[in-house]
């Protein structure tokens, strides 16, 4: 980095012609692989949709908003590496162009964890409810989809989708209340 230029000192900075400027994406990969990293030392990555933006937390590091997923860990990925000082706001809202971004606008969750030296994902949907009526109760069963995927991998947004097209299994809760 720079200093600031000032008015009394106009420093020229001199880049390197033999050092190669990253592409887009070996630049993502590198940031999203810092991520990975943090993920697989014991950081937990949750994300879910509020208000068409995607919220994103990690860990004991901060949550922060972003409108697409993708852009969100790759400040993430900035933040961790020291390449920024601080994740600004970015405004806008998630276009649901990527098929993860439309996953979570229609209400789903994602949760990446360490498993034992692998990376577990882990999507939840909510699914609509039943409710049975009894004698004096109401018994409500709440359903919720969950596609789970445990691999190894280097790439989170790969294993990400991964998972989305991993099979879906329902589990079923219950509440009973009295009328």
């Amino acid at each position: 980095m720079s200093e600031p230029k000032t008015r009394y000192r106009r420093g020229i900075e001199v880049l390197d012609p033999q050092v190669k400027p990253l592409t887009r994406y070996q630049r993502l990969d590198r940031v999203l692989t810092t991520v990975f990293r943090e993920i697989l030392a014991g950081s937990d990555l949750s994300v879910e949709a509020k208000d068409q933006r995607i919220h994103i937390s990690l860990g004991s590091k901060g949550s922060w908003e972003f409108p697409t997923l993708e852009l969100g860990l790759r400040s993430i990925g900035d933040l961790l590496e020291g390449n920024i000082g601080a994740v600004t706001t970015i405004e806008g809202e998630c276009p649901g162009v990527d098929p993860i971004d439309q996953e979570l606008l229609a209400g789903s969750s994602l949760s990446v964890s360490n498993f034992g030296g692998k990376v577990k994902v882990c999507w939840i949907r909510s699914l609509p409810e039943q409710e049975v009526q009894l004698k004096s109760r109401s018994h409500r069963v709440t359903h919720k989809g969950v596609r789970t995927l445990i691999q190894d991998g280097s790439n989170p947004i790969d294993l990400i989708r991964d998972a989305l097209s991993a099979s879906e299994r329902i589990e079923k809760g219950s509440n009973l209340q009295l009328k």
